[in-house]
């Protein structure tokens, strides 16, 4: 490499070499081939320490067929994430595409991210995966320094395999009505801000979300020549749409892209959840 080199670029990396720190990396290595790289300071982490090997977690959880079917898995350089939908059961968000409903196991082994479990929702017709975290449907590996790692391993299972009986009816709820749920304007320019604060340097927000430029700005200006603290108006673009346009754009994302953007299209669905609510109470308040 540094025969290639000309005087004044071995001179310039010369240079930068004296300013860099030096820091040590585990390498993690699968029949001869690297397929991960961490700081070394996780090299010797076990389960106890908050950092557990994928192996274990699915021994400890003990995947039965007749309760969990295994749906896809995605390995890369910062982790493993494995589908798992339940046998028989889907929900039918509206326009006849039914929806499969599970949990997505995610973990690092050099810690980008602990092992965590979530709800899980894949369309059948065309792959596209949500996931939604929230108390009651979301499991999180201990990080606390008190208690063995086959204590915590067998605590997640434990709480993975609880989460499993109320699935299908969180996701009845999130998915209620949506294709008929229109995007108030001021949701749709907060959602454009978070995919553009989040993504932008990786993609488009617009493209994601599904509008064209010309019709979001419109959008924006209509809200600024409103009065102050007026309510929000319905726009012409749908919810399930929006949705669709997230979960589609996820699926040729790397695993730590895919992963928000699977998340960001369960939070649509909180906030269309949150949106029906507010619609009945103001219902129920005018009835009153």
């Amino acid at each position: 490499f540094e025969a290639d080199l000309t005087p004044e670029q071995f001179y310039q990396l010369f240079e930068m070499r004296k300013h860099d720190k030096p820091q040590k990396l585990t390498f993690c290595v699968s029949n001869g081939v690297i397929v991960g790289v961490g700081p070394e300071k996780y090299a010797h982490k076990s389960a106890a320490k908050g950092v557990a090997r994928t192996v274990d977690l699915l021994d400890a959880i003990d995947l039965n067929e007749e309760v969990w079917t295994f749906k896809s898995a995605t390995i890369s350089d910062v982790g493993v994430r494995m589908n798992l939908v339940l046998p028989g059961v889907s929900i039918d968000p509206g326009d006849g595409h039914p929806l499969e409903v599970g949990m997505e196991i995610s973990n690092s082994e050099t810690s980008n991210f602990p092992p965590t479990a979530s709800l899980f929702v894949n369309r059948v017709v065309c792959t596209n995966g949500m996931t939604r975290r929230s108390e009651k449907s979301t499991v999180y590996f201990s990080k606390s320094g008190r208690g063995s790692g086959a204590a915590k391993l067998a605590a997640f299972a434990r709480r993975f395999h609880e989460a499993r009986e109320g699935l299908e009816r969180q996701a009845e709820v999130l998915y209620q009505n949506i294709t008929e749920q229109p995007v108030l304007d001021i949701d749709l320019i907060n959602l454009h801000r978070t995919v553009q604060r989040n993504f932008g340097r990786f993609l488009n927000a617009d493209t994601v979300l599904g509008v064209s430029q010309e019709e979001r700005v419109q959008i924006a200006n209509s809200i600024a020549d409103r009065e102050p603290h007026s309510e929000p108006q319905e726009t012409g673009i749908g919810l399930w749409g929006v949705h669709n346009h997230i979960t589609e754009t996820a699926r040729d994302q790397n695993l730590l892209l895919r992963q928000r953007l699977e998340t960001l299209g369960g939070n649509v669905l909180q906030l269309a959840q949150e949106r029906r609510l507010q619609a009945a109470r103001a219902s129920s308040f005018s009835m009153n």
